[in-house]
């Protein structure tokens, strides 16, 4: 079971300590597992060791250890008593307040194994005794269940959190990522018997929970247990004879999410183009009420979203903009939030905007072009606050440069209307890049010149504040 204690009170309000052990010592000396210390004092009134939460029978109990000014649930005092999640435990009258959450209980460890294809249709009975031979790990994101090369010694069940698996497919020998694993997906089955070693890698690319059986444990398991040596081999046996479209299935019926702080929208838009995936990817923004940045996934509609047809981006819509203008925005501002995608129809308006026709690789590549060169864009133009004057009758604009003459058109429209820079960046149905370029042009050519003579005013710099209120920079 884990357990997550966190302080209410004190000079360390919000601050948590997790735990997995069955049982847990609270007290005032330093050798308890969770040893109680306040600036304030508050601690001054727990016993040396004051209390102990143990697991017992899948429940959680607070034990007090006789200690000197009692432990209080709910502020009720107690000597031994269940805890439900959010209690609230006060070590002494008016002494250091936590809060008990429970991560994973151990009825939920085994309901949750029985839903994970690699050990559905055990029995309840086998599923504990599986249990208690493995261990729920914690995983901070960045770091690697294993590397290219390394030798399998566990099998792993991920519980929470999205795992990146690279593998090497050209002559350069360098890692290309080609797929991510989410909650209830395994790795290392089919190498952990014959302790074969490992031809990709998996990294943790958000903090995850993951269930860790050793090959030694495995083994023992097969031997003792011929109900779990039957239905691994069975599992076994059908993985390897699956065929290609039986794969695709499983594929497309898994919906992959995550939050974008840990990833970079180039790696999971070249993983969705090397599995040949087809569906929509959706783009959340950040909510002000989640503590850890992240939107809630379907809580609130995405602020953007593409289309992938076998792979390749087809259609795409954020906001006013589309097709390549407003994939190209995407990489023009820092984002944050969470993402998802899953198999799903082309929707109406989706189907309304102009399709992508280049390749998925050439338009990341293009992308990253216009983000190296728009640094050097914005150097050329004055601060976001500035308005533009018109200095001619008409926009003056090639009939040979057809597509971002049609941008050129509208900017010149927003001109007219005094919009400050950072309104022409907002409301532009283009990219930055090309609105940056447009004003350049016309700056180049005299159509427009910088008003010097309008002041900013505070209305301007709330706009430049808000600008892009959802996006954080999530740039490694």
């Amino acid at each position: 079971m884990f357990v997550k204690l966190k302080y209410l009170n004190g000079t360390h309000p919000g601050s948590t300590k997790q735990f997995s052990q069955p049982i847990i010592r609270v007290g005032r000396a330093p050798s308890c597992d969770f040893a109680l210390y306040d600036s304030s004092g508050r601690h001054s009134v727990a016993s040396r060791a004051h209390a102990e939460l143990r697991c017992e029978a899948n429940e959680l109990f607070v034990y007090d250890l006789n200690s000197s000014n009692g432990t209080f649930l709910n502020e009720v005092r107690v000597m031994r008593s269940p805890l439900k999640n959010g209690d609230a435990l006060s070590f002494g009258p008016d002494g250091l307040q936590l809060q008990v959450n429970f991560l994973i209980s151990s009825k939920d460890e085994v309901e949750f194994l029985s839903s994970c294809p690699l050990f559905q249709e055990l029995t309840w009975k086998t599923l504990q005794e599986v249990i208690q031979h493995g261990e729920i790990k914690q995983y901070p994101a960045g770091s690697y269940l294993f590397r290219i090369g390394e030798e399998c010694n566990f099998i792993y069940v991920i519980f929470s959190g999205l795992i990146e698996i690279s593998a090497v497919r050209d002559a350069s020998g360098r890692p290309t990522v080609v797929d991510f694993l989410s909650s209830g997906e395994s790795l290392g089955e089919s190498l952990a018997l014959i302790n074969g070693k490992h031809r990709s890698e998996a990294r943790v690319a958000e903090d995850a929970e993951i269930f860790v059986l050793s090959t030694e444990t495995l083994k023992q398991l097969l031997q003792d247990n011929p109900e779990f040596a039957v239905k691994f081999s069975s599992l076994l046996c059908q993985r390897l004879n699956a065929s290609e479209s039986q794969l695709q299935s499983r594929r497309n019926s898994r919906k992959l999410q995550g939050d974008v702080h840990h990833f970079d929208l180039a790696t999971i838009v070249q993983t969705l183009n090397n599995l040949r995936d087809i569906g929509v990817l959706s783009l959340y923004p950040k909510t002000d009420d989640d503590s850890d940045g992240a939107g809630a996934i379907g809580a609130i509609p995405p602020f953007a979203r593409i289309y992938f047809e076998a792979g390749e981006i087809r259609y795409i819509k954020f906001g006013l903009r589309s097709s390549e203008e407003a994939f190209y925005q995407l990489f023009q501002m820092p984002l944050a939030g969470t993402f998802s995608f899953e198999l799903e129809d082309l929707s109406e308006d989706l189907a309304d905007t102009a399709p992508i026709r280049m390749p998925t690789m050439n338009l990341l590549l293009e992308a990253h072009r216009l983000q190296d060169e728009i640094q050097n864009l914005r150097q050329e133009l004055p601060d976001l606050t500035t308005t533009f004057k018109i200095e001619k009758d008409s926009l003056d604009w090639p009939d040979s440069d057809e597509d971002r003459k049609r941008y050129a058109e509208q900017i010149w429209g927003l001109i007219e209307k005094k919009a400050p820079l950072c309104e022409l960046l907002g409301k532009a149905d283009c990219c930055n890049y090309t609105t940056y370029k447009v004003l350049t042009s016309l700056l180049q050519t005299g159509q427009i010149s910088a008003d010097r003579s309008v002041k900013e005013e505070p209305a301007l710099r709330q706009t430049t504040v808000k600008m892009e209120p959802m996006f954080e920079n999530n740039r490694k």
